[in-house]
């Protein structure tokens, strides 16, 4: 138990405290987790983060895989680490990125395999850095933000996502294996005339894929792009890419 009036939990408090195996109670008057915080230990609760939380650090819970239930991110939440819930593989449901967060770091929800619900990205998200979602289990379609510019590498990859999937405007490359391993994207793939680079393995083994179109900006197509995206029936090459 953390008593009301804590505000802030430094780097590393409770660090490999693996033996701290019951519930995690979190005081209301909480703004700030640091990075490494609890990094390890073996809680076996649902988290509930405090309204007022507005930062959660580096590798905060990183490996705490007992942690059940939904994940529910503060409204007021303003900074999110990289790797701040990876390996937390008990989270189940939905999650949902609140508007104060634009930047999603590397690997911060990755290997959370039991958030099986919808994944809600708000449009104001400018960034999804490298391995963000990779080994989720998110069902249902994948909705990019509008204003996504960057897509690092990994990010969706290994997702269960199902339905079409359409790319943003503002996105000018999808870097290497963004959404490979994603059995379940649906349809006619149209890369739109914004992106001039697709990567290595972008879109390896999207099997359910039906056809593919190339738009006349496209510049670069990585080795293995599209491997084993055999159910690919048609392909539209509007570019101009010398062989």
């Amino acid at each position: 138990y953390i008593p009301e009036g804590v505000k802030e939990i430094g780097s590393a408090a409770f660090y490999l405290c693996k033996s701290l195996t019951g519930s995690l109670h979190l005081p209301s008057t909480l703004e700030s987790i640091g990075g490494q915080t609890f990094w390890g230990c073996s809680f076996t609760c649902e988290l509930i983060l405090p309204s007022n939380l507005k930062s959660i650090g580096e590798t905060a819970f990183y490996a705490c895989s007992n942690l059940y239930g939904e994940l529910h991110l503060p409204d007021k939440l303003s900074y999110l680490g990289p790797r701040a819930f990876t390996n937390c593989r008990s989270f189940s449901g939905s999650l949902t990125i609140p508007q104060t967060i634009t930047v999603i770091k590397e690997e911060t929800f990755a290997s959370c395999q039991g958030l099986n619900g919808t994944l809600n990205l708000h449009d104001g998200i400018t960034s999804i850095e490298e391995g963000a979602f990779t080994s989720t289990s998110f069902k249902g379609e994948l909705i990019l933000p509008r204003n996504l510019a960057i897509l690092g590498q990994r990010a969706f990859m290994g997702c269960n996502f199902s339905g079409e999937l359409r790319i943003p405007s503002k996105l000018e490359v999808i870097n290497e294996a963004a959404f490979a391993n994603n059995s379940r994207i649906l349809g006619i793939l149209e890369i739109p005339d914004n992106i001039i680079s697709i990567s290595s393995a972008a879109f390896s083994y999207c099997v359910s894929l039906e056809g593919l179109i190339l738009p006349k900006s496209i510049e670069n197509i990585g080795s293995s792009a599209f491997e084993n995206c055999f159910g690919i029936g048609s392909i539209v090459c509007q570019s101009t890419i010398p062989p």
